[in-house]
């Protein structure tokens, strides 16, 4: 569980520091954004928004909770909640952002492959060496 501490912020400067983090997001490369994540979150935490991320296009693309529990190794409950906040509209950013033609290819690609644990599709096919 995250604990950020009791004291509340006055709202002004919560969307200030908002908008400076989107910002840096927004306006730098993926290197640095990439380290900027690094530093802002410990691994667990990163983690933890990989695999919520990894749940929601997942569900998005109708696996069903069995084999996101086993693929991410994320509890039932938890699969189940992100599922009703999706059929309530919550993650339509998420949606609209990831499901662009082009990227929604490229991301269901690389859930194929975690779908698979790294190994080749089903279609690979081993050519065979010829005689020399």
């Amino acid at each position: 569980m995250v604990h950020i501490g009791s004291k509340l912020l006055q709202a002004e400067v919560v969307e200030s520091i908002s908008r400076q983090l989107l910002d840096t997001f927004t306006s730098t490369n993926i290197k640095v954004a990439k380290g900027v994540i690094a530093q802002l979150l410990s691994e667990s935490e990163e983690r933890l928004l990989a695999k919520r991320l990894a749940a929601i296009l997942m569900l998005l693309d109708e696996q069903s909770y069995y084999r996101i529990y086993q693929i991410l190794g994320m509890s039932t409950s938890t699969i189940k909640s992100l599922h009703g906040r999706l059929l309530q509209g919550e993650f339509s950013e998420i949606e609209r952002c990831f499901f662009h033609k082009k990227e929604k290819e490229r991301t269901m690609k690389l859930i194929a492959s975690l779908l698979r644990c790294g190994m080749p599709p089903r279609t690979y096919v081993i050519k065979k060496r010829s005689p020399l």
